[in-house]
């Protein structure tokens, strides 16, 4: 979805593609690339079902405050996920 150092994956592909393919696809779309804190909450509200995460997770100092706190982005309980602007989670931590 977006450019990492982890895996060489072509050109960042963002969030208005994602949404595109999320329009186009029945399945389950999870997103993988360069996510992280900051953005996992606009890739959660742009569709993606799921999403892959490593460097923002094992990079930390804390790894299992790290993965805590993405896990709350994702599940709605903090201030910055998806469920802060649109009411209800699109993921659950399970």
């Amino acid at each position: 979805l977006f450019t990492t150092s982890t895996k060489d994956a072509g050109p960042s592909q963002g969030i208005r593609n994602l949404s595109l393919v999320k329009q186009a696809v029945t399945i389950p779309v999870i997103a993988i690339g360069g996510i992280n804190h900051a953005n996992v909450a606009d890739v959660i509200r742009a569709g993606a079902d799921g999403v892959a995460v490593i460097s923002a997770i094992l990079a930390a100092e804390d790894v299992t405050s790290a993965a805590e706190e993405m896990v709350g982005i994702i599940a709605g309980k903090t201030p910055d996920s998806p469920a802060s602007s649109t009411g209800q989670a699109k993921s659950s931590p399970e």
